[in-house]
């Protein structure tokens, strides 16, 4: 929707709309889940992944390329 990434919305919308509703719609609904060491590392691995994806993206579209070890992280 903002151009930060070459994706297709169709495909980038369902993709964090599902992160979102197993999030919030699923896992935040039950209370037993909140406090569970793998709801967390659940939110914290997306979370980096994320920061991963993006940064990438960002670099490569202001710079017109990304650093090497950020290529590397984002292939592993």
């Amino acid at each position: 929707i903002l151009g930060l990434v070459r994706s297709p919305v169709t495909a980038t919308l369902p993709q964090i709309g599902s992160r979102l509703f197993l999030t919030w719609g699923i896992l935040w609904s039950f209370p037993e889940t909140q406090s569970h060491i793998l709801v967390t590392s659940l939110v914290i691995s997306w979370s980096i992944t994320e920061i991963i994806r993006y940064s990438f993206f960002g670099l490569k579209e202001t710079l017109g390329f990304a650093p090497s070890w950020l290529l590397w992280l984002r292939l592993v």
